[in-house]
């Protein structure tokens, strides 16, 4: 009876322990989350070298894929640079808590709307989903992968495409009326 009281208190410590041990990392990584946010949103790239994994892997919306800052610092200002954008804010949200498949790594999911704001003042937002997978080396989590994808089919993009689809039919039909209209009138005067 006394050996098993003592496996049940032994049990009951060892969860609790666990318990706490993984809200703790819930709670490292919401931190975590808001600092790779920030760099981002701030182009600090000697921040995000020190917050991701020295192997990590990052896969963007337009099938770019990175696993050097070097070359993730060129991507960014050649977009920044080629297209005219001034700045892009990043506003990640979880899906749910991270979900570990070792002590030492978690992934997670979500999503985010990303706005691109142009030198001329056009605004662009676009949704978009994320998953990450973090390392956790010497008490420190780092970002080992994460691929960000957009809705092709609804987007920013595709809404200003239909737009001007539709403003482009109905001055075909208005052409097309007039057109019509024109040549009838013609025909009758004659």
């Amino acid at each position: 009876m006394i050996k098993m009281r003592l496996l049940i208190i032994a049990s009951l410590s060892f969860l609790s322990t666990s318990l706490l041990a993984n809200e703790q990392d819930h709670i490292a990584l919401r931190e975590f989350k808001g600092h790779m946010l920030e760099a981002l949103n701030n182009s600090d790239f000697i921040t995000l070298e020190k917050l991701f994994h020295s192997n990590f892997t990052i896969t963007f919306s337009d099938q770019s894929q990175f696993s050097s800052i070097e070359n993730l610092k060129k991507y960014y200002n050649d977009l920044v640079n080629k297209t005219g954008i001034e700045k892009i804010t990043f506003s990640a949200e979880s899906d749910a808590k991270s979900i570990f498949l070792s002590p030492t790594v978690a992934v997670n999911r979500g999503s985010s709307i990303d706005q691109f704001l142009k030198n001329d003042g056009t605004e662009l937002e676009l949704k978009s989903r994320w998953t990450a997978t973090m390392v956790k080396e010497n008490d420190k989590w780092k970002l080992a992968a994460l691929h960000s994808g957009i809705n092709f089919l609804d987007n920013a993009y595709t809404e200003k495409i239909t737009s001007f689809l539709k403003i482009l039919i109905a001055l075909s039909a208005l052409i097309g009326f007039l057109l019509a209209f024109f040549i009838f009138r013609k025909k009758t005067s004659n």
